[in-house]
């Protein structure tokens, strides 16, 4: 939040802006920064070495090396670094894909010398002593996908909770394509604040929606090794609905990705922060999920990561983009933008550390 109490969020075309304020002073493009970083001259070389401001090395932890996201961290990296000469950027993720790992390589590079961390958690609670432990080291920390609260994180990049929900609740729609439709819905409760802003908005979009009728609801909070159990415990109590909305991703995240979770005649519609779950929607074992704009998510970080060296602090602390629906119509097309965004120049030469 600014001294006004505003945040951000993604107006469409690549563009950021004010949810609640003026939005002439909160619109950020990627190229401002640009300005920043490459516009110092000199009328010599001496003049032109005594201008250029110092190097700033960022940090940039990823989720894993197996995370589809991972070939777009390091080609978005690639691409800043070809535009800002002065900023360094090193990207690390861990091998295997568990969040206890992704804490170990945190704390094993508490003694690395960096200006800044960009960081986008596997598991929130996993990497708050992790991240705290680093901005009360005075590093800065830009956290990216996944909010990472009372860790002293400077920014937070991606989605509102709340525009979840109600994203969930719209592609619900979309699925029924008009169709008069009854479905169950999982959720995670009020307890926490990301399920309760999902619930929240879910409930308040499914509402506007006359042909969607929730005639189940449940909260598996506190039960995540339990989900895929309650799931079809439901399925077997109502064989005849025709969707299932799964706002926690339990059973899609535990369960083999070509293992069908409900019957072939109902849909289900999730969402989830490993983007891995895709899969089901090519293999048609589910129809919708929420997705954002990876690439805007990781260079606006690696803006923020920057412009925090540079200033200090930050007006804004809250940058929210629109969730995406993504369905199983529409999948490949994104797998193409998926491999669009990792894709980089060739041109641009190969100049980050090897990711270790």
């Amino acid at each position: 939040m600014d001294s006004r109490g505003g945040h951000c969020a993604r107006s469409g075309g690549g563009r950021w802006t004010r949810r609640d304020g003026p939005s002439a002073s909160a619109v950020w493009g990627f190229g401002c920064v640009a300005v920043l970083a490459v516009g110092w001259t000199g009328c010599d070389r001496r003049g032109e070495e005594r201008q250029k401001p110092p190097s700033i090395r960022v940090l940039f932890v990823a989720r894993s090396m197996h995370d589809p996201v991972w070939p777009i961290v390091n080609a978005c990296a690639r691409r800043y670094q070809f535009i800002h000469r002065n900023v360094q950027v090193d990207c690390r993720a861990p091998r295997v894909h568990r969040p206890a790992e992704q804490r170990a390589l945190l704390e094993a590079l508490l003694d690395e010398a960096f200006d800044v961390l960009v960081v986008w958690p596997d598991d929130a609670n996993s990497l708050r002593h992790s991240i705290t432990q680093m901005t009360t080291s005075g590093r800065p920390a830009i956290v990216l996908g996944r909010d990472v609260p009372e860790s002293g994180r400077t920014a937070f990049v991606g989605m509102d909770d709340r525009d979840i929900g109600i994203a969930l609740a719209r592609a619900t729609a979309r699925v029924a394509r008009g169709r008069a439709v009854n479905v169950g819905v999982f959720h995670g409760g009020f307890g926490g604040p990301e399920s309760g802003a999902r619930l929240a908005g879910f409930r308040e979009e499914i509402a506007l929606h006359s042909s969607v009728r929730v005639v189940a609801e449940r909260d598996w909070s506190g039960r995540e090794f339990d989900a895929r159990e309650m799931l079809g415990a439901e399925v077997q109590k109502y064989p005849r609905m025709h969707g299932w909305v799964l706002l926690e991703d339990y059973p899609v995240v535990s369960a083999p990705l070509d293992e069908p979770l409900v019957p072939s005649t109902a849909f289900v519609v999730f969402f989830s922060h490993a983007l891995e779950c895709l899969e089901r929607l090519r293999n048609q074992t589910a129809h919708a999920c929420i997705v954002m704009e990876y690439r805007e998510v990781i260079e606006r970080g690696l803006a923020l990561a920057a412009q925090v060296i540079r200033e200090k602090r930050l007006q804004v602390e809250r940058f929210l983009q629109t969730p995406r629906i993504v369905t199983s119509l529409d999948v490949r097309a994104f797998d193409a933008q998926m491999a669009d965004w990792a894709r980089v120049d060739p041109s641009i030469p190969a100049t980050m550390p090897a990711a270790r």
